[in-house]
């Protein structure tokens, strides 16, 4: 009864739009970032693959949003041009961050045959298609999953090391992180642990020069969601660093956020404003600039940040003010943006800038940093901005299909 139910439902949903039966092979082009399209090509045969999406009668776009348990929830968007315009669909399903790569292309490939189907019944290969239905979720295994036993917790640890080495250098860094989340629709609540240690041998005319860098961090975090568009949220946290001349750190926070558009929508569209308030105590290795050794700072920090992702390209941008509650001049300002756009045919954009405009660095130490420290880059250096960027382009034309693979070589 299930599966009539559902035939009825899709060849009615279908009738809805008045495309005209065609005899052509749909051009499709598939807009993801670091997905395996050659999978694709060699399971999907009845598209005509193209590498530019000007030339698609199928547009699909792949976008995923990390879900509280580590795993990826997907947003498989399809647009139609040409005969199918107007033809528009959108697929959501999530994956565990338990399963493996193969598993992961296999189900995308799965899921873009499934949305592939309203395209395919007006075309050639109608006759062709069969429709199997199939649920393996019992009764009993729904109520295991509302009462899971981790109350969706999820815990994980990462441990990862690097050598290298010649006649007259060698180095060694080693990563290790402890971590905990639980993510509901109300709640998001995050702890971690992180140690980095770095440590590179120089020798140079009979004298080894040594660099040593170490880190570590623990913090917290509970976020309350307040609707469509608000949340809330507390954060705490303790650092130490060599390298920023900080012996301990330890921080709290309480903040807010207002999203100008819904966060339902936050997977093609995004628009921010963040603010937080922060108390501040740092502990120094050495006697700072100021002639601290130790100090409470209290500042507050504001955030506009935006994201689209549409079929014409992605565009990410941010800026950030920051200051001392108790002298103004101690302040920060961050901008960055970064985008993809394809601007007509087989000609793509691609460009990113940062700029930072920096007077707040109060742990800079005093004694200064002698001409070891700054090429070993041992210590923090005083600057008052930082910039960067990258900018380029690309055009590609000839034939517009792409449908075969070959990994020789």
């Amino acid at each position: 009864m299930k599966i009539l139910v559902f035939i009825i439902a899709l060849f009615a949903y279908s009738s809805l739009y008045s495309l005209e039966y065609t005899d052509k092979t749909p051009n499709l082009f598939i807009d993801c970032n670091g997905c395996d399209e050659n999978f694709f090509r060699e399971k999907i045969k009845f598209v005509n693959f193209v590498r530019d999406r000007a030339d698609a009668d199928i547009y699909v776009m792949l976008n995923y949003q990390m879900t509280g348990s580590g795993g990826k929830k997907y947003f498989l968007d399809f647009v139609g041009y040409n005969q199918f315009n107007g033809l528009n669909d959108t697929i959501v399903y999530t994956i565990p961050n338990s399963t493996t790569e193969d598993f992961r292309r296999n189900k995308i490939t799965e899921k873009i045959n499934l949305g592939l189907v309203r395209y395919l019944m007006k075309t050639q290969f109608a006759d062709s298609l069969n429709l199997n239905f199939a649920t393996n979720t019992t009764e009993s295994e729904k109520k295991k999953e509302i009462n899971d036993p981790w109350d969706y917790w999820v815990f994980s640890a990462d441990l990862n090391s690097y050598f290298s080495g010649e006649k007259t250098s060698n180095s060694l860094s080693a990563y290790s992180s402890l971590s905990a989340d639980r993510v509901t629709d109300d709640w998001k609540f995050s702890l971690g642990l992180n140690f980095n240690y770095s440590e590179s041998n120089y020798l140079y005319d009979d004298i080894n020069y040594l660099t040593l860098t170490k880190s570590r961090s623990a913090d917290a975090s509970a976020i309350k969601s307040l609707g469509n568009n608000f949340s809330a949220g507390v954060w705490s946290s303790y650092s130490q660093s060599t390298y920023s001349n900080i012996l301990n750190s330890i921080n709290a926070s309480v903040g807010g956020e207002y999203s100008i558009l819904p966060y339902s929508e936050s997977n093609r569209a995004a628009i921010k404003l963040q603010y937080k308030v922060s108390n501040r105590y740092y502990q120094y290795e050495e006697e700072t600039i100021y002639l601290k050794s130790s100090e409470y700072v209290l500042s507050n920090n504001l955030s506009f940040l935006s994201n689209f992702k549409q079929n014409w390209g992605n565009i990410y941008a941010s800026v950030s003010w920051s200051n001392f509650l108790n002298d103004f001049d101690k302040n920060r300002f961050d901008a960055y943006t970064n985008f993809s756009v394809n601007l007509f045919k087989g000609f793509n954009l691609n460009f990113n800038l940062y700029y930072s405009s920096i007077h707040d660095q109060i742990s800079l130490r005093r004694a200064g940093t002698s001409v070891e420290d700054l090429l070993l880059k041992r210590k923090q250096l005083g600057t008052q901005y930082s910039y960067g960027g990258s900018f380029g382009v690309s055009y590609s034309f000839g034939s517009m299909y792409s449908n075969f693979v070959n990994t020789r070589f």
